[in-house]
């Protein structure tokens, strides 16, 4: 199936955002963002993002037993 632009803009997010983390360099990303803007379908793109997350990774910050509830107010 052919990719839109969106569909580019949308890669090309990603991969700003992985540069951010430092998940790929400066290099990998000149070279990755080559290949999102001549990608015709999303074959072409999927590889640009093969090794990426899917999804940001998130940091729990709760404590893994929960602080119990207030007392009841009288």
């Amino acid at each position: 199936m052919r990719a839109s632009d969106a569909d580019r803009d949308q890669v090309a997010d990603r991969l700003r955002e992985a540069l951010a983390e430092g998940r790929i360099t400066p290099e990998e990303h000149a070279e990755r963002i080559d290949v999102v803007y001549n990608a015709k379908t999303y074959a072409d793109l999927e590889p640009v993002l093969a090794d990426l997350p899917s999804e940001r990774p998130r940091v729990d910050m709760r404590k893994e037993d929960p602080l119990p509830p207030p007392p009841p107010q009288s």
